[in-house]
């Protein structure tokens, strides 16, 4: 046996869907309820989570770790925006929706920022 010794090898999904994917979840319900005015549980039933997290995301007691990084960086920011605009009008496939997600998270992970 080596006296090697390595972090675990993460990869960026999977720090993705740790760290950013309550910060994705948390702007786009806070976009759905607060500009487009759907209710907690209309947004809770659409992203697929229980009104209860739908309120902790807008009181910001989840999801919030990544809040300012996202928020600044522009191009992802207006993903998300597009993204709520997308799932508000309806005109978002599940496809559709998951490659908008995964290019919010190829641009923070470039950034390096967040991840």
């Amino acid at each position: 046996m080596s006296n090697y010794t390595f972090e675990r090898l993460e990869m960026p999904c999977e720090i993705v869907a740790k760290k950013l994917m309550p910060t994705i979840r948390a702007l786009v319900a806070e976009v759905l309820v607060r500009k487009y005015g759907f209710s907690i549980y209309e947004t809770a039933k659409i992203l697929g989570l229980t009104p209860a997290a739908i309120s902790n995301y807008l009181l910001g007691k989840r999801g919030a770790d990544t809040f300012p990084e996202l928020k600044e960086n522009r191009l992802a920011y207006n993903l998300i925006l597009l993204l709520a605009d997308k799932i508000a009008s309806q005109r978002c496939t599940s496809i559709e929706c998951g490659e908008i997600i995964c290019t919010i998270c190829r641009t923070l992970i470039k950034s390096s920022r967040v991840v």
